[in-house]
C-alpha cells in the first residue's frame, strides 16, 4: 500500500475536465509518466475537440454528443440544446399521458407493463422481439434509420406469457441483442 507521501506524489490534477486520478499504486515510475505526458495531453485535446463538435465518426459524418443528453448546455449549437429540451418535454408529456390514462395501450386499456429499448445509430434493419428459442414474437420497429437518427420502441409486455426474451436489432456493424424475463 502507498505511503500518504506517494499518494501526493502520483495524484494527478486537471482542472478542464474535472478530474483526478490517483497513480500511486499503478506500478509506474517518472520516466514512464513524463514519456506519456505528451499522449495524455493529445487525450485531453482529442476530448476537447469532441465536447466542441468536431466529427467522432468521419465516415458516417457524426459526431459524439451522448453527453449532451445529460447536460445539454454542452452541446456545441444552441438548436441542439433547445432540440435536447424540447425531447425531454415531449417524453415528460407522453409519460404523464400514460400515468393519467390518456395514452392507453392497443386495445384501449392503461398500460401495466411497459419494456422501452432506446435505439441510437445506424439501425439497418427491424428491431425484432423473439423468444428463447429464436421464434419471432413481434416486430418493434420496421423501419431503418438513417445514422445518427434515434428511434425508442416501447410496447407492452400485456399479452406475452412468462419466459425469456431477446430483442435483436441489425445495425451496419453486425446485430445487437437485449435479454429480458417476462415474470408473472
Amino acid at each position: 500500500m502507498p505511503t500518504f507521501e506517494q499518494y501526493l506524489a502520483w495524484r494527478v490534477v486537471v482542472a478542464e475536465p474535472a478530474l483526478e486520478l490517483d497513480l500511486s499504486d499503478a506500478g509506474l515510475d517518472a520516466d514512464t509518466l513524463t514519456s506519456a505526458t505528451p499522449k495524455l495531453q493529445a487525450a485531453l485535446q482529442a476530448m476537447r475537440a469532441l465536447e466542441a463538435g468536431a466529427l467522432a465518426n468521419p465516415d458516417e459524418g457524426r459526431r459524439v454528443g451522448h453527453y449532451w443528453l445529460r447536460a445539454p448546455e454542452l452541446a456545441p449549437e444552441p438548436a441542439i440544446t433547445a432540440e435536447i429540451h424540447d425531447s425531454w418535454m415531449r417524453i415528460d408529456s407522453f409519460a404523464a399521458g400514460v400515468r393519467d390514462g390518456v395514452v392507453t395501450a392497443h386495445d384501449g386499456q392503461p398500460f401495466r407493463d411497459v419494456l422501452l429499448i432506446g435505439i441510437g445509430g445506424s439501425a439497418l434493419g427491424p428491431a425484432l422481439l423473439v423468444d428463447a428459442l429464436g421464434r419471432e414474437v413481434r416486430v418493434l420497429l420496421d423501419r431503418s434509420l438513417a445514422a445518427g437518427q434515434q428511434a425508442y420502441v416501447g410496447f407492452t409486455t400485456a399479452g406475452l406469457p412468462a419466459g425469456v426474451y431477446v430483442a435483436r436489432l441489425q445495425t451496419a456493424r453486425g446485430a445487437a441483442a437485449l435479454q429480458f424475463t417476462v415474470v408473472r
